[in-house]
C-alpha cells in the first residue's frame, strides 16, 4: 500500500523545534518565531522550515524577520538560497547553476506548461546570461521566498520572451500603415478520440485544436494604433459528415442516419461573437508604441447525440471537415485585413475514431488575401443542421 503525503500539509519541523514554532492553527507568535530564527543553526533553517514559516506569518513578515536574525545565517548563505530543486528541495547556491536549471526547465516543460509555448522558436536566442541577469535583478536568490525551479522559470520566461520579441519587432519592416509585427504562432492538436458505443450519449466531437499567437507589434502613432486589432479568424471551408446509429429504447429499435453538409466557405465564430473574430480570446486591440500581444483560439468541431430512454450503438461513420485559420491585423475602420499566418486543417471521421490533422503547426507566412477567407457573413454553426432519416427495425 502506498501512502501519499497531502500536498497541502505543512513540512515537518526540524526535530527539537516543534514546541518552539507555533502551529498554523494557532495565532502566530512573531516574537517567538524571531527568537527561533536567531537561535537556529544553518542546519535547522532548511527550505522546508522557511516555507512553513512563510505559511505561518506570511512572506513579507518573514522577510522582515530574517535580516534581524543572526548575521551568522546570512554569512552561511541561508538567505541567499531561495530557489530549490528536486524532491529533496536542495537549495541552489549560485546564479549560474540556477540559470542552467531554469533553461532546462523551459526545454523540458515546453509542451506541458503554457508559459513556455514559444520556447522552441526562441531557444536559439535565449542565453544563460539573460536568465542569470533576470534572477539577480529580481533577487530570486535573496528574496527569502522559497520557490522550486519550475516556479522560478515561470516568472523568468515571460520577461525573457517579451524582451526578445520586442527586439525582433523593431528590426522588421512595416506591413501596413507603418506598423511593424513579429509573430510567433503555433497550433497544437489533441490525440485521436475513440468513439464509445453503445451509450446513451455518443460523442462525435473532434480532438481539440488550439492556436496560439504571441505577436510583437510597434505602431507609429496612437491614431493608427486605435484603428487596428490583432487576432485569429477562422473559416469553415466545407463539412461532410455521415453518421449511422442503432437506437434501442422505450419506443423500440430504430436505425438512424444523419447527414451534415456545408459546401461554401463560411465564417466560423461562437454565438454572440462579432465577425471576423472566433471568440473574445481570439483578438486584442493595439496600444500605441512597442508591445507584445497574445491571442488564442480553441476549437473542437463535431456533434453528439443523447437520450434519456435509448442506447445508441454506432453502425458506421465517415466524412471530413475542412478548415482554415488565420492570424490577421484588422483595420476596424476600413474592415480590411493583413494576413500574417495561415493554417489549413481537417477533421477525419472513421468508424472507431476521429482525427484532427493540421498541415503546418507553426503556420505559414502568407501574402495577399486568401480566396477562402470569410471575415463576415453568416455564422457556420447556424447553417450546420443535420438531416435525419429513421427506419424501424
Amino acid at each position: 500500500m502506498t501512502i501519499r503525503r497531502d500536498k497541502t500539509s505543512k513540512p515537518k519541523p526540524v526535530t527539537g523545534t516543534q514546541s518552539t514554532i507555533p502551529k498554523v492553527s494557532q495565532q502566530p507568535n512573531v516574537e517567538q518565531i524571531q527568537r527561533f530564527i536567531s537561535d537556529s543553526s544553518s542546519e535547522n533553517l532548511t527550505p522546508d522550515t522557511l516555507m512553513y514559516l512563510q505559511r505561518t506569518i506570511g512572506n513579507h513578515a518573514l522577510r522582515d524577520l530574517l535580516p534581524k536574525s543572526s548575521e551568522r545565517g546570512q554569512e552561511n548563505g541561508l538567505v541567499q538560497r531561495s530557489i530549490v530543486k528536486g524532491r529533496n528541495r536542495t537549495p541552489i547556491a549560485s546564479a549560474d547553476t540556477a540559470a542552467q536549471d531554469i533553461y532546462d526547465s523551459f526545454k523540458h516543460n515546453q509542451s506541458i506548461e503554457s508559459e513556455f509555448k514559444t520556447f522552441d522558436q526562441l531557444k536559439a536566442l535565449i542565453t544563460l546570461n539573460a536568465i542569470k541577469a533576470e534572477i539577480l535583478t529580481r533577487q530570486y536568490l535573496t528574496d527569502n521566498v522559497v520557490r522550486n525551479v519550475l516556479e522560478t522559470a515561470k516568472l523568468v520566461y515571460p520577461v525573457i520572451e517579451n524582451d526578445l520579441i520586442r527586439n525582433q519587432t523593431t528590426q522588421q519592416n512595416a506591413v501596413v500603415d507603418g506598423i511593424k509585427v513579429s509573430p510567433i504562432a503555433s497550433a497544437s492538436v489533441g490525440d485521436p478520440r475513440a468513439i464509445k458505443s453503445p451509450s446513451s450519449k455518443v460523442d462525435f466531437h473532434a480532438p481539440a485544436i488550439t492556436f496560439d499567437a504571441t505577436v510583437g507589434i510597434e505602431t507609429p502613432s496612437a491614431q493608427i494604433a486605435g484603428n487596428y486589432v490583432i487576432g485569429l479568424t477562422q473559416t469553415v471551408i466545407s463539412v461532410d459528415r455521415y453518421f449511422n446509429l442503432i437506437a434501442d429504447g422505450a419506443k423500440g429499435k430504430y436505425e438512424m442516419g444523419s447527414v451534415t453538409t456545408l459546401s461554401q466557405p463560411t465564417n466560423d465564430r461562437n454565438a454572440n461573437s462579432q465577425p471576423p473574430w472566433y471568440n473574445a480570446n481570439a483578438y486584442s486591440a493595439l496600444a500605441n508604441g512597442l508591445q507584445v500581444k497574445k491571442v488564442s483560439l480553441f476549437d473542437m468541431p463535431g456533434e453528439d447525440f443523447s437520450s434519456n430512454d435509448s442506447t445508441f450503438t454506432v453502425k458506421s461513420i465517415k466524412g471530413i471537415d475542412k478548415y482554415q485559420t488565420w492570424l490577421i491585423l484588422y483595420n476596424t475602420v476600413t474592415q480590411s485585413a493583413t494576413f500574417l499566418r495561415e493554417w489549413t486543417w481537417t477533421v477525419d471521421y472513421f468508424d472507431t475514431k476521429i482525427v484532427t490533422t493540421v498541415d503546418d503547426p507553426l503556420g505559414k507566412a502568407i501574402v495577399g488575401i486568401p480566396k477562402n477567407a470569410m471575415l463576415t457573413g453568416e455564422r457556420a454553426r447556424d447553417l450546420l443542421k443535420p438531416e435525419w432519416k429513421f427506419a424501424k427495425l
